[in-house]
């Protein structure tokens, strides 16, 4: 008998944690990948397959400091509006594609990436938003893609056209094709022990301490990776109301709630002015409160591709924009809002003072 209700899909929600304050969380995926490494990559896209059938992935980019530096401004005005003011949780991936060397695909460590002189401004801004309480990284991933299927496209002709261009994953990014290189957190991946192990370790190298929580790449986990995540110092999961397996079958875990080990944070908000998505800050403020209205933290999805604006400068200041607009509204409607990090909502978790049941 088929249930009508579908009475699973609404388990999580059902069996969730309630909360006694308002608090909101802005999540933001993908920070230190670098996707295509010039406009070379892009270009060739462009000619080959037409503008026409570019997604958002096509012109995101590795965060610049002209990026983070107008992100820090909008967040810098609302400093002293709220008891706890607006702060990032930046979800990084650890490890991108080594370009200097064709015979085989390798990946470098972003302490070589961003430890250059070409980047130093960039990591020294990581640093002072961390110390000024408007950045506060987790971690997201070693490298973003099923690294397997990735290198048998290294090895085709348009693997080494797109390579030679500095943007391997370039036709990922196109239309109908974004789900080419899925994905890291799975158990048919024989490598993610190492690349789970480097990417922790590295992420320590980099920042000087643990990450608490893991957004699995691609939002697709499967569940036979939960001992090794809890193994690797991991306390929570992000997303998790948006999670899928390998097989497509959907993770329910209690929001906020402790399950295998791990506490898992949905998102229930988002804000992305892309055409193709239209998450304004209207919606956004409506999701916010709708949040509040059944006990639970705002947790906010901006990912890294709605600022990053080297190759798409028009999208990064209207999503600066948008997201300026939200802050002045939360701050009309709810000034005793408190913007906490992903990890801080696991302690709020864990303190029954702070928390309904």
């Amino acid at each position: 008998m088929k249930n009508p209700l579908n009475l699973p899909k609404y388990l999580p929600y059902i069996f969730r944690r309630r909360f006694k304050g308002k608090y909101i969380i802005i999540e933001s995926d993908d920070w230190g990948m670098q996707q295509s490494i010039n406009d070379g990559g892009i270009e060739y896209l462009k000619s080959k397959y037409g503008e026409d059938q570019f997604t958002r992935w096509t012109t995101d980019a590795l965060e610049s400091v002209d990026d983070i530096s107008r992100l820090f401004e909008v967040l810098n005005e609302h400093k002293t509006d709220f008891e706890k003011p607006p702060i990032i949780t930046a979800n990084f991936i650890t490890h991108n594609i080594d370009y200097s060397n064709d015979r085989e695909l390798l990946f470098k460590p972003m302490s070589d990436i961003l430890g250059n002189k070409s980047t130093a401004s960039l990591s020294a801004l990581y640093r002072k938003g961390i110390r000024d309480g408007l950045l506060f990284p987790q971690l997201h991933g070693y490298s973003h893609y099923n690294i397997n299927k990735l290198n048998v496209f290294f090895n085709t002709i348009e693997g080494k056209e797109l390579f030679d261009c500095g943007f391997l994953t370039g036709e990922s990014t196109l239309k109908g094709k974004t789900n080419a290189f899925h994905s890291e957190l799975i158990s048919k991946n024989n490598l993610i022990d190492k690349q789970l192990k480097y990417a922790v370790d590295e992420f320590i190298k980099f920042f000087g301490f643990k990450p608490q929580t893991i957004i699995p790449p691609h939002f697709i986990l499967d569940s036979e990776i939960l001992p090794l995540i809890k193994k690797n110092g991991i306390e929570g999961i992000q997303a998790s109301n948006r999670l899928v397996d390998s097989r497509k079958k959907r993770l329910r875990k209690p929001f906020f709630r402790k399950t295998s080990n791990i506490i898992w944070i949905p998102r229930n908000a988002r804000l992305d002015p892309h055409p193709e998505y239209n998450f304004y800050a209207d919606q956004c403020f409506n999701r916010i409160r709708d949040a509040f209205e059944s006990k639970m933290p705002a947790i906010i999805d901006f990912h890294r591709v709605n600022f990053a604006g080297k190759y798409n400068r028009e999208y990064r200041d209207r999503s600066l924009n948008e997201l300026q607009i939200l802050l002045l509204k939360v701050k009309n409607y709810w000034p005793e809002v408190k913007f906490v990090t992903t990890a801080d909502i696991i302690k709020i978790c864990q303190t029954k003072s702070n928390r309904i049941r």
